[in-house]
């Protein structure tokens, strides 16, 4: 399967599941086949906040993670690999140096390619690739109000949103 740069950047978010750098045992299965959808994308809103997720403070974004982005998150991962992901929590995405960092994005997760990404993601592992560009993604974007990366909006939500850009 052949997918277009912006599908691909939007795929990516967080490519390797926010994990550690290892894969979910149990993906969804190619694009096209007839297995049923792991999860549907987070049913979170847009930030609650009139202001939007730019717009909060930091003690309004840390409460709006706690409260929706984080159960939310930990339901698409935990519906793929309950196990992996039991103790799926703030560190999973954001990593071991989370406070240090101030839980700044990105961070610890793998970087990815900046060229053709999303085909370099689906020859290292589709199955993932696939999860993150039909649920991570779009979920993730939902949840934090914006915009997906388009030919339109070059400067919406993608892979890079949590990855380092790599060569």
């Amino acid at each position: 399967m052949k997918l277009g740069k912006i599908g691909l950047l939007g795929l990516l978010v967080c490519f390797t599941g926010c994990g550690g750098g290892t894969q979910p045992s149990s993906m969804p299965e190619s694009p096209g086949s007839t297995a049923e959808p792991v999860a549907e994308a987070p049913a979170g809103d847009a930030p609650s906040s009139t202001v939007g997720w730019e717009g909060m403070n930091r003690e309004q974004r840390m409460q709006y993670m706690q409260e929706t982005v984080l159960p939310n998150a930990k339901a698409l991962f935990v519906e793929v690999a309950p196990e992996k992901y039991a103790d799926f929590n703030c560190k999973t995405c954001h990593g071991d140096n989370a406070q240090e960092v101030d839980f700044q994005m990105p961070n610890q997760l793998p970087p990815l390619p900046t060229t053709d990404t999303i085909n370099a993601a689906m020859a290292a592992n589709e199955p993932v690739a696939t999860f993150m560009l039909e649920k991570v993604t779009p979920g993730m974007a939902q949840m934090l109000g914006r915009e997906m990366v388009s030919e339109s909006n070059p400067d919406g939500f993608s892979c890079f949103g949590c990855h380092q850009k790599g060569s």
